[in-house]
């Protein structure tokens, strides 16, 4: 297919609307199929960072905690062996 300009190449024989935006809708499909993944995964990747975070600071709590009631007990029981 030969076109004498480029407002004939742009026009299509009457059919450059649908053809051109055809070629719009097609590239923003592939874009978007490109595109999604990666922002999903850097979304995915964030969400695994924080839950790892918040994984260590409730075990980190939890180790202290049972470190302050062993700590506590100690207290406790030293307390009572200089009262009795």
């Amino acid at each position: 297919m030969q076109f004498d300009s480029l407002q004939a190449f742009f026009q299509m024989g009457g059919h450059g609307l649908y053809i051109w935006s055809a070629y719009a809708i097609t590239t923003i499909v592939l874009l978007a199929n490109l595109l999604w993944p990666l922002v999903s995964r850097k979304r995915l990747l964030k969400q695994a960072q924080r839950h790892a975070a918040r994984q260590a600071n409730q075990q980190k709590r939890m180790s202290d905690g049972v470190k302050g009631e062993r700590e506590s007990e100690e207290n406790e029981e030293s307390i009572t062996r200089t009262t009795t």
